[in-house]
């Protein structure tokens, strides 16, 4: 005899609330990964922009460390009384000497953006550490939600067949089975009608 048939909106919800919390790792998990590559984008952009600056404070003090050696040599041209360019090279002194200060002043410029540049790179540094931190925690929790939500599909699905869908399945198979015998009662065997040969 066929048991009373359970319902099946238990195993059903069972099983699509495995499959949600299954998605919800999945996504968050894809997730994780667009954070990491956008702070990964932001620290490299700010390491580039660091290494850039620093690129050019380093070029620029040289050319202030050459301008002031020219600056030194013209000087020393000038002071020379046999030179008779002295007023001469005394004006390219005075020149180069401004040139000198005006690069002077941009690489102090340049410095406080050099400055800057590295005060952003370890705060993108700082925000990577966080959310790594962040991100493993997360991983921890998703892992048992994942093996959480695994138990409950299969669980669900399981108790859904076995204590369910087979039942179903067996009486399916007895009515189909009852209707054939049935059908093949009905049917009415012919009769076959003598001929008539009329020569």
């Amino acid at each position: 005899m066929i048991p009373q048939l359970p319902t099946d909106n238990l195993y059903k919800f069972t099983t699509l609330g495995g499959i949600i919390i299954i998605g919800f790792c999945l996504w968050t998990s894809r997730e994780h990964s667009v954070e990491i590559d956008a702070q990964m984008l932001k620290a490299g952009q700010a390491n580039s922009n660091f290494d850039l600056i620093h690129s050019e404070v380093q070029s620029d003090q040289q050319d202030v460390l050459d301008q002031l050696e020219r600056v030194e040599d013209l000087v020393a041209k000038a002071s020379d009384p046999a030179n008779p360019s002295r007023i001469e090279d005394a004006k390219k002194a005075m020149a180069a000497f401004d040139d000198a200060k005006k690069a002077r002043s941009e690489t102090k410029e340049k410095t406080k953006q050099l400055q800057r540049a590295g005060q952003d790179f370890e705060n993108q540094s700082r925000e990577m550490e966080l959310l790594a931190k962040r991100i493993e925690q997360d991983t921890d929790l998703s892992k048992w939600l994942f093996i959480w939500g695994s138990v409950m599909t299969f669980s669900g699905m399981s108790a859904w067949y076995f204590r369910h869908q087979r039942y179903q399945d067996e009486l399916l198979k007895v009515q189909l089975e009852n209707a054939r015998k049935q059908g093949r009662n009905d049917i009415a065997l012919p009769v076959l009608e003598e001929k008539t040969h009329t020569e």
